[in-house]
């Protein structure tokens, strides 16, 4: 399944030196990251901190903190691997441009389209297919904009957060 993720470019890493100790990095870090919350709870968790994740001695996942309400989720989330190279801290992240539910609907929705142009053939209502081949072009294609997008959305935003001098 990875492998389908990477050639539609849902998959992207990045590497980023700093100027601080990983300590200090971690430090940092801790104050912009929430412990992860069950899935879809972030809610319960009213503090003005932007990520929801873990950061451990060598390694950090993180994900935007979904808020109430809010039609511009981002399911894009980064795990990060923690060293030092040349006197400096070197992050490796991998950025995923999808979760669970995106990649159910991904699975899910192909599967439902396909019965559903199955029995229009079996049915011969092939007006119908004029129709249903261009809605179903765009609904199939529209999450994955939305996710590529928010993706790079998301690469921006961390770049941002994490450049800590």
């Amino acid at each position: 399944m990875e492998n389908l993720f990477k050639k539609l470019n849902l998959i992207d890493s990045l590497v980023l030196e700093l100027d601080i100790k990983p300590i200090e990095f971690r430090k940092r870090l801790g104050q912009i990251i929430d412990d992860e919350p069950p899935y879809l709870f972030d809610e319960l968790y009213r503090s003005k901190k932007i990520y929801c994740g873990n950061v451990r001695e060598n390694k950090f996942t993180l994900r935007k903190k979904r808020r109430f309400m809010n039609m511009n989720i981002q399911f894009s989330k980064a795990i990060g691997i923690i060293s030092v190279e040349n006197q400096k801290t070197k992050l490796n992240i991998k950025i995923f441009g999808y979760d669970e539910i995106s990649t159910i609907a991904i699975i899910a929705a192909p599967i439902f389209f396909l019965i559903l142009f199955s029995l229009i053939i079996i049915k011969e209502a092939y007006p119908a297919l004029i129709l249903f081949v261009p809605i179903a072009a765009f609904i199939l294609s529209f999450p994955y904009y939305i996710m590529k997008k928010n993706m790079k959305k998301f690469q921006i935003e961390l770049m941002e957060n994490l450049k800590f001098k």
